[in-house]
């Protein structure tokens, strides 16, 4: 799929959808912060595309599991 990021044509992926406007946004600018250009595009739903190279650093990016032995607590 081909879809314009930026001022020029690039294969696109989906990294992210959602039901949620904000959400999409969150992301969106998310990945714009760290470089990599993004769009949202509305078809039913929120999906949040990035330029096809960049897919697989915008999958770490947002999802990131915890390392091993880390604990997580809230404070009160």
């Amino acid at each position: 799929m081909y879809q314009p990021i930026g001022n020029y044509e690039k294969a696109s992926a989906p990294v992210f959808e959602t039901n949620s406007m904000l959400f999409a946004s969150t992301v969106c600018d998310t990945l714009e912060k760290a470089g990599i250009p993004a769009r949202i595009y509305r078809n039913g739903h929120y999906s949040v595309d990035v330029p096809a190279e960049l897919l697989t650093d915008s999958y770490k990016l947002l999802f990131t599991e915890p390392r091993s032995g880390e604990i997580y607590c809230e404070n009160s």
